[in-house]
């Protein structure tokens, strides 16, 4: 439903294709589709991640990360964002476009980086975050 949402957003695709004519809306709805779906997924396997380092710590005093520990741990979810967004640059036909690619990479890591901040908020990692 999000998603339907998103791509109804004309004023966010146009962010995302700088050449609106020649089929530019399709290749907009595709890039912010795969943007949201590469976030969603890095979003749940670093937070996967997350759990299960904490999972395996050794005494409870392990189990709060500090501040910078954990914003660390954040932005270097960023890279596999980025390597999946540019791999599916390269494997598709229908993403051709430079700055549609840095703009669907920034458009992910913004994605990322919000849902990162929202699991934070909503768990008992709060205390890490916050």
């Amino acid at each position: 439903m999000s998603t339907v949402l998103l791509l109804q957003a004309d004023w966010l695709l146009r962010l995302l294709v700088k050449d609106w004519n020649g089929g530019g809306d399709a290749v907009a709805a595709d890039w912010a589709s795969a943007s949201v779906l590469v976030a969603t997924a890095c979003v749940a396997l670093m937070a996967s991640g997350k759990w299960l380092l904490k999972k395996s710590a050794p005494n409870p005093f392990k189990l709060t990360w500090k501040w910078s520990k954990t914003l660390l741990f954040i932005l270097g979810g960023l890279a596999p964002v980025a390597v999946i967004m540019l791999s599916a640059w390269y494997l598709s036909i229908n993403f051709h476009d430079y700055a549609a690619l840095f703009s669907g990479i920034v458009f992910a890591w913004i994605i990322y980086a919000l849902g990162m901040v929202l699991v934070h908020a909503a768990t008992q990692w709060r205390r890490d975050l916050f």
